[in-house]
């Protein structure tokens, strides 16, 4: 298994993160041909690819619903959007906060991964997560957040979310 973490500038650019499961000698015999996507990195058996982008999926769903509610927090007690957004991307949820400030300035939502994928993605990631018997509490509010967007924002890019929770 080979699930890539990453978008459509990743994967034009080639350096998508390749997450691998599978033997040492099959991961050396496709690795020439998953280089030229990005970044392969063999982490055991297969199935271990699969389990570390349900890993990095969990973060970073977990990352985007955080930003959403300091965002969400911050305009309801009236701060100015571009000191928000300055602070924000200082913080612990930088990552979300540097994708959503273009497209809150640009009003430009088109996907570059829709929010309905990031929903399911979050879904595989609690049905894995039950199946291993760990409770996930913020990964449960995080998909919370993603379903209750889905359906207004399902089709616009997976940082929409902050639309959804802000109310704008």
């Amino acid at each position: 298994d080979a699930p890539v973490q990453g978008s459509i500038g990743e994967a034009s650019e080639g350096s998508l993160q390749i997450h691998v499961g599978g033997s040492d000698q099959a991961f050396e015999r496709v690795r020439p041909v998953l280089e030229v996507m990005g970044e392969p990195r063999r982490y055991g058996a297969v199935g271990a690819g699969a389990a570390m982008k349900l890993v990095m999926n969990s973060a970073l769903g977990g990352a985007l619903t955080a930003f959403a509610e300091a965002f969400a927090l911050g305009r309801s007690l009236g701060l100015d959007q571009d000191a928000l957004l300055d602070n924000l991307e200082l913080s612990a949820v930088a990552r979300p906060a540097g994708q959503v400030r273009g497209r809150l300035e640009s009003d430009d939502w088109s996907p570059r991964f829709k929010l309905s994928l990031a929903t399911k993605d979050m879904q595989l990631v609690k049905g894995a997560a039950e199946q291993a018997g760990v409770q996930m509490r913020s990964t449960d509010a995080a998909l919370s957040r993603f379903e209750e967007a889905a359906p207004e924002f399902g089709d616009s890019d997976y940082t929409a979310l902050t639309r959804s929770v802000a109310g704008i």
